[in-house]
Formats: structure tokens, C-alpha cells, sequence
């Protein structure tokens, strides 16, 4: 948690993987703990967060796309991710 913390502190993109399915601390909104949604855009935070292998390679999610070259704008900031 300190090193994604550290990392939305700098401005860089952040992804969250979440295999533990069992019951979490987390707002009816949010799957986990909110604060570890900070990193990530408020309007389309889903692109950001996975919960299966699978999702990964998913051309439709930010990880994919930011792979695939496609520039993304980490949230609160008007630089690219690096």
C-alpha cells in the first residue's frame, strides 16, 4: 500500500489488481477500500481495476491500452504518464 500510495503521490498511472474476492472494507460503490482508488480517474476508475487474470489483455481496459501505446492521463494532472 505504501508503494501505490508513493506512486499516486508522483503523478504516475496506477492499475489495481485484486484477486482476494473475500469480504473487504469497501463502499457499496467501490469494491476495496476507496482510498486505494485515488490513482485513478473518478468517471472511469472500472478501466483501471481488475479482478481476473483475464482482465488484463482486455483491449477494452487501461492497462491494454496504455501497452498498446495509447497515452494516458494519470487523474489530477494534464502530463502523461510516463
Amino acid at each position: 500500500m505504501v508503494e501505490l500510495g508513493v506512486a499516486i503521490a508522483l503523478g504516475k498511472l496506477t492499475f489495481l489488481f485484486c484477486d482476494d474476492m473475500r469480504a473487504s472494507h469497501g463502499e457499496a460503490s467501490y469494491p476495496l477500500d476507496a482510498r486505494l482508488f485515488l490513482g485513478m480517474p473518478d468517471a472511469d476508475w472500472q478501466s483501471y481495476y481488475y479482478s481476473s487474470l483475464e482482465q488484463i489483455a482486455d483491449s477494452s481496459k487501461a492497462f491494454a491500452r496504455w501497452v498498446g501505446g495509447q497515452t494516458l492521463v494519470p487523474p489530477d494532472t494534464d502530463a502523461p504518464a510516463e
